[in-house]
């Protein structure tokens, strides 16, 4: 087709190119010489933007053919979401994340109008209310949130009344410990007989303190000067102590931290 007519005596093979990496494309073909000049084929586009499609012949590079300016919209139906932006932080610091909705092909569901609903593996975690997109989002909107358990934590977003469709990030590195005060637990124990108890440092949040070297005293201790925790159990948080009650009853140990 040279001068753009159909030539009738072509028996060459076809195949077939797309700028959309995601496209799905016919298998290639071999025109017959006594057959048709002229075959109709079925592709899908599935990257949003301006697309081609392209044919060419396998023996003849010349022999080229392709339709540009393919227009491809993204579905407005999400069936995931994509949560990004949410940093390595600290105990009870809130952060904004981005929450991106998207078609089945990993496009913006521009159009999307949905609501969505939030959750986290930190049961702690304060999380923002249900949220409903509307056409000025353009499928992509910002939430706060505040993660408060130390470790490796994960906030996930669902749409509401579809299980499925559901998408998470893990929170990069760890969340870190606040500010610090020991605690600590005892069993029952009788009058006179003396018994170990350990004590264990943790912020706000029940997290173990990874920051605070401290003098600790016990106000139900028999007298005496407060220990001071050693430099390996600073690295630990936690220590043990040996404490004597003289009294049955009722008794409420507690202890207090004092900096160097």
């Amino acid at each position: 087709m040279l001068y753009g007519n159909i030539s009738t005596g072509y028996a060459g093979t076809v195949t077939f190119s797309s700028s959309d990496m995601q496209a799905g494309l016919p298998a290639g073909y071999t025109f017959t010489a006594s057959g048709r000049r002229r075959a109709t084929f079925t592709a899908t586009l599935k990257t949003a933007g301006t697309q081609s499609l392209t044919v060419k012949d396998t023996a003849v590079a010349t022999a080229v053919g392709s339709q540009t300016g393919i227009g491809v919209s993204a579905a407005s139906t999400a069936a995931s979401f994509t949560v990004s932006g949410f940093p390595a932080t600290t105990a009870g610091v809130a952060h904004t994340f981005t929450v991106t909705a998207r078609d089945a092909f990993r496009n913006v569901c521009q159009g999307y109008a949905g609501t969505v609903t939030f959750g986290s593996s930190d049961v702690q975690a304060g999380l923002p209310a249900g949220y409903t997109f509307t056409a000025a989002d353009a499928g992509v909107h910002a939430f706060t949130a505040t993660l408060k358990t130390a470790g490796s934590q994960s906030l996930t977003v669902r749409m509401r009344r579809i299980p499925r469709s559901w998408g998470a990030r893990r929170a990069s590195g760890q969340c870190r410990r606040g500010g610090a005060v020991p605690h600590f637990g005892a069993e029952q124990r009788h009058p006179g007989v003396g018994f170990k108890f350990t004590v264990t440092v943790v912020d706000a949040y029940g997290n173990v303190a990874t920051a605070t070297a401290a003098r600790s005293t016990s106000a139900a201790r028999t007298p005496g000067k407060g220990r001071r925790i050693t430099r390996q159990q600073q690295r630990q948080r936690r220590a043990c102590f040996q404490l004597q009650l003289q009294h049955a009853g009722l008794a409420d140990p507690h202890a207090r931290g004092h900096g160097q």
